[in-house]
């Protein structure tokens, strides 16, 4: 584990420990990000040499939407020959936008994770 994702499984596990303790005031409403549900669209087609722009959604496991950055969010496209690795942007407002520039044409495959987890519908395969 990095110091990042020792850190992150530390305050989830005390979340999850204040939720239950909270709990006998009545319903607390866990926050907690669930990569699972979590969701990336784009509204762009690959192209060689051209900016491929990907939004992702952090929701949490009751799917209503994480209102907080700061997650670790990470995209690769993979040809068969190398991984380019996609810059992410990071609103502050758990969403994100990944961009990624292909330099080849063909099948690749597009990995998104988040927090070392995968997001819905990731990998999927993509055709540049």
């Amino acid at each position: 584990l990095t110091p990042n994702q020792s850190s992150h499984i530390h305050v989830s596990l005390l979340i999850a420990s204040l939720i239950k303790e909270l709990s006998i005031f009545g319903h607390v409403m866990d926050l907690s990000p669930s990569p699972s549900q979590s969701t990336w669209s784009s509204e762009s087609v690959a192209k060689v040499k051209e900016v491929y722009c990907v939004k992702v959604e952090s929701m949490t496991s009751k799917e209503e939407r994480y209102p907080y950055g700061g997650l670790q969010v990470k995209a690769e496209l993979r040809p068969k020959s190398h991984v380019l690795c996609g810059e992410v942007e990071d609103h502050g407002d758990g969403t994100y936008t990944i961009t990624l520039t292909p330099q080849t044409a063909g099948p690749h495959q597009l990995l998104i994770t988040m927090d070392g987890q995968h997001v819905q519908k990731s990998p999927c395969d993509l055709y540049v």
